[in-house]
């Protein structure tokens, strides 16, 4: 039988609907949500995140706004805010690795430590609320990689012991984070292992 345009574009659609629920289901309470604790991937790291705009920087030369532009960004974590709604705040700035940090940074042994090196200026806050987080990744100090929900990275910045599904000996580490803003908001929070 010969489908359609539309018909083939409709069953696309459905596909790319149905892949994409999967890989945002840490936030999701759907039948494809992902386990706590479930084992992932390292997360990617770019050659360089995005820059931090000093217009975004408000009035308090702390915190940003709203306009912060689409992107992926080096993020540190700050601490619990619990207003209308529970959220992590992130310190963003902008980060280089590998060759990139040297083409920035220069030969200076300093400037690029394990190959990363981390613009301190400008930067700012960006909270990173509980509904709009949709993907969380943590690593341990053995490197190994897992998907959280915000709520478990919530509870793990304030000072709880992980969850009960959480591997035997993981304690959550201060290492910093690759987030993902879309539309001015963290959507995404991947930790990386730095040594």
């Amino acid at each position: 039988m010969r489908m359609t345009s539309t018909a083939r574009r409709a069953v696309a659609l459905g596909l790319l609907v149905s892949l994409t629920g999967g890989l945002a289901a840490c936030g999701d309470d759907g039948p494809e949500k992902v386990p706590l604790y479930a084992t992932t991937a390292p997360a990617p790291v770019p050659q360089r995140t995005n820059a931090i705009d000093p217009a975004w920087v408000e009035a308090s030369g702390e915190t940003l706004g709203t306009n912060v532009a689409s992107g992926e960004y080096w993020a540190t974590v700050g601490t619990i805010g619990v207003g209308a709604e529970p959220f992590v705040e992130f310190d963003l700035a902008q980060a280089f690795f590998g060759d990139a940090c040297v083409e920035q940074f220069g030969d200076d042994p300093d400037a690029c430590v394990n190959d990363i090196g981390v613009q301190a200026e400008p930067h700012g806050l960006l909270p990173a609320f509980r509904s709009t987080l949709q993907v969380v990744t943590v690593v341990g100090v053995d490197q190994r990689n897992f998907a959280i929900t915000a709520d478990e990275l919530i509870a793990l910045v304030s000072g709880e012991q992980p969850a009960a599904e959480a591997p035997d000996g993981y304690q959550f580490a201060p290492f910093p984070f690759v987030v993902t803003v879309t539309g001015g908001t963290i959507t995404a929070a991947r930790q990386i292992w730095t040594p």
